[in-house]
């Protein structure tokens, strides 16, 4: 049998990170709130329903524990891209 492979990409990132990322690829500034539990179940359950408290506490045990970076892609395909790298290509998608 085949074995479960970890899958992630080369860094890891905070959302905080990303939006930065982001905005240097945009060249503009993208402000970055943080915002309470509440708030954000407020706002994500009229698109998420009753998954939108699941789905912070997803995010949640992530802040704490954030899943590694592997090398894996990297092994298998040769080459990842980074969020930069990402953002930098798709930028013209955002403006």
């Amino acid at each position: 049998m085949g074995s479960a492979l970890s899958l992630t990409g080369p860094e890891t990132l905070t959302r905080a990170d990303a939006a930065a990322r982001l905005a240097t690829a945009l060249g503009r500034d993208i402000p970055y709130r943080t915002v309470t539990r509440a708030e954000a179940v407020e706002q994500l359950t009229p698109s998420m329903g009753d998954s939108a408290e699941w789905y912070l506490d997803i995010l949640a045990d992530g802040v704490d524990a954030p899943q590694e970076a592997a090398s894996t892609v990297i092994d298998v395909v040769g080459s990842a891209t980074t969020f930069m790298q990402w953002a930098r290509a798709h930028a013209d998608e955002f403006r």
